[in-house]
């Protein structure tokens, strides 16, 4: 147990296994890149490093594709 008050609400924020933890990763770092790169697909797949049906299929596992982009 924390004796912080901070760390314990932070933990209690975090993905309790790998999978969940793995999936906020990857939406952390989706979301954005497809804002940084204007919902531009392909600069957005070149940057993560994935292949475009990678990126389609996680955008729409993480439900980004009704995103708005500022």
């Amino acid at each position: 147990m924390a004796t912080d008050h901070g760390e314990t609400r932070a933990a209690q924020k975090k993905p309790h296994d790998l999978a969940s933890a793995v999936s906020a990763y990857e939406r952390d770092l989706i979301m954005p890149a497809l804002k940084r790169y204007g919902g531009k697909i392909k600069s957005t797949y070149e940057a993560l490093g994935i292949s475009r049906k990678k990126l389609y299929d996680k955008i729409q596992k993480y439900g980004l594709d009704g995103m708005e982009i500022d």
